[in-house]
């Protein structure tokens, strides 16, 4: 294993919608129109992941794991459609938010520690001003996507921890079976089969839109949320 501390910064700022893919080709008379009912809304890929052990509170020094194993015969969220994707760019990425704060420090990675297995390619990428986050590569292997790696807290907050994946970033492809017609392509992460993932802390955290936001989605479960993990660190 290597653990790769992870020096201290002061800004970063990540989108937090997943990347899209622009793809131009035809449409085929035999494809899936993208978007549900064909609106040409674009494909909107599934990407499983679990975060363990499931707490809305952990300690310092606590080991939380993440893991998103899945077949490349991947479901599209849009068409209700599956298609097989070999070797596909997936891209994921970590980004980390202290929402105890008001405003919300959306460049909290820097206070934990990545852990990760050496046939993983995942580690901390630095940007020219100096922020970071957690990126890398799914591994393919047997027809199947797997990454594994774990965060250890340095430092107590109430954060919210997103797992993205950025498609076709460098890789201009077009998915098999799908229309396209200059559509975007973007992959969302679903932790834990979409459960709530303690989306309830919202409610704690001081900074007025994200309350504002928690009191409009209180009884809309983790709808809104599918890639966010909210928690403690105490």
């Amino acid at each position: 294993m290597k653990n790769i501390s992870i020096k201290h910064t002061t800004s970063y700022l990540f989108g937090l919608l997943s990347i899209g893919l622009l793809l131009n080709a035809c449409c085929k008379k035999d494809c899936i129109p993208p978007g549900k009912g064909g609106n040409n809304a674009g494909t909107e890929l599934k990407a499983p992941a679990t975060l363990t052990p499931v707490r809305d509170t952990y300690r310092i020094g606590d080991t939380i794991t993440i893991r998103s194993f899945f077949s490349d015969e991947v479901f599209d969220v849009s068409s209700s459609k599956y298609f097989k994707l070999e070797n596909f760019k997936f891209f994921p990425t970590t980004l980390i938010l202290d929402i105890g704060v008001s405003p919300v420090d959306l460049y909290a990675n820097d206070r934990f520690d990545l852990i990760v297995d050496t046939i993983y390619d995942y580690y901390i990428f630095t940007y020219s001003d100096g922020e970071i986050s957690f990126d890398g590569h799914y591994n393919y292997e047997d027809h199947q996507y797997k990454l594994e790696f774990k965060i250890v807290p340095r430092q107590k907050g109430l954060y919210q921890l997103i797992q993205q994946v950025g498609i076709g970033v460098i890789q201009y492809r077009d998915i098999p079976g799908q229309c396209q017609r200059a559509k975007f392509t973007r992959g969302t992460v679903y932790i834990n089969k979409g459960a709530d993932n303690n989306i309830h802390l919202l409610e704690d955290c001081p900074d007025e839109e994200y309350k504002r936001l928690a009191s409009k989605l209180k009884s809309v479960n983790n709808t809104y949320y599918p890639d966010s993990y909210f928690f403690y660190v105490k």
